[in-house]
């Protein structure tokens, strides 16, 4: 039951479950979920970024620099 709601859960955060097997050759599995949720969120962020230049709130420039920051963590 126990495990079922943790398959669950790791699911529901984008885990990749097929990666837990590193997870036994010591890496972090609290790294990677994390690493997975800052991800997700600079892609958002992103987005978030793009509708607004395309929206000509934002120029050229800033559109570039801040799309520069969010892929080196998506990356």
């Amino acid at each position: 039951m126990v495990y079922a709601g943790v398959t669950t859960l790791l699911l529901l955060l984008g885990v990749n479950l097929s990666t837990l097997k590193d997870f036994q050759t010591g890496s972090s599995l609290f790294n990677k979920i994390g690493n997975n949720y800052s991800q997700k969120k600079a892609r958002e962020e992103l987005l978030e970024y793009k509708k607004l230049f395309d929206e000509g709130v934002l120029t050229q420039e800033e559109f570039d620099t801040k799309a520069n920051e969010l892929k080196k963590k998506i990356l």
